[in-house]
């Protein structure tokens, strides 16, 4: 449909192509489209599988880079959180950060010295001022939580942006191929009107004075002769209006 259509798809800038009369007459029944000349669909691949006729390539995955280990301080503020970095917690209902990350964690000295055993618990421990300790990766996590834990809702809210855009651009796409067929279904049915017009066939003739021209119609009516007539050369035509008419 696309090739029949007039559009076409330019891979290095990503934008559709077409001839300025293709996109004039697209225009003329979307005024409000102007912009699908001039834009460029970075999603192109994803339009291709929600229209149909293509696979996904895969191009526009996301991948996890390798995982760190790191010491976490006050606040993590080169890490950066995205959808895939979360599961869905069948318990809680709701998408929890995944902790995969934590297995390669292991507590420093400082860490272990800092709790008190059991049996210590009545003891009064001496404070020792020594600067800003390191917080653990566990430590951090339970202080934000709120940032960790989201609903069904939200992850659905994130995902939802963009495929509302990808849908609306489909539509568009699809609009515009369903004019294009009407407008080349249109097209073939007038030629197919042209061809059976006496009249039309007439006026190609060459050669013929106005006079003449008149006289044919009834000539060819008058001994049935528009299907033989229709399936005449320029020639053959010419020499049989010359014979019965002149």
């Amino acid at each position: 449909m696309r090739y029949s259509s007039g559009f076409g798809w330019d891979p290095i800038t990503k934008k559709f192509t077409a001839s300025d009369e293709v996109w004039e007459n697209y225009f003329e029944s979307y005024p409000k489209q102007r912009h699908l000349r001039t834009d460029t669909i970075a999603d192109y691949e994803d339009l291709h599988v929600a229209i149909g006729n293509a696979t996904a390539t895969g191009r526009n995955s996301i991948g996890l880079g390798d995982e760190s280990d790191a010491r976490i301080y006050g606040v993590e503020e080169n890490r950066h959180v995205t959808i895939d970095d979360y599961v869905f917690d069948e318990s809680q209902e709701a998408y929890i950060q995944s902790q995969h990350d934590q297995s390669n964690y292991v507590p420093s000295y400082e860490n272990y010295n800092s709790c008190p055993t059991t049996m210590e618990t009545n003891k009064e421990i001496p404070t020792q001022n020594k600067g800003p300790k390191k917080r653990t990766r566990v430590e951090y996590e339970d202080n934000s939580s709120s940032f960790e834990t989201m609903t069904r809702a939200d992850v659905q809210a994130k995902i939802s942006l963009p495929m509302d855009s990808i849908t609306e651009i489909a539509a568009d796409i699809r609009g515009m191929l369903k004019l294009m067929e009407k407008r080349e279904r249109d097209r073939e049915n007038k030629e197919v009107e042209n061809k059976n017009n006496i009249w039309n066939v007439i006026k190609e003739i060459p050669n013929l004075d106005n006079h003449t021209r008149y006289k044919v119609p009834s000539f060819i009516h008058k001994f049935g002769m528009k299907d033989a007539f229709l399936k005449m050369s320029h020639e053959e035509r010419w020499e049989w209006i010359k014979y019965n008419v002149e």
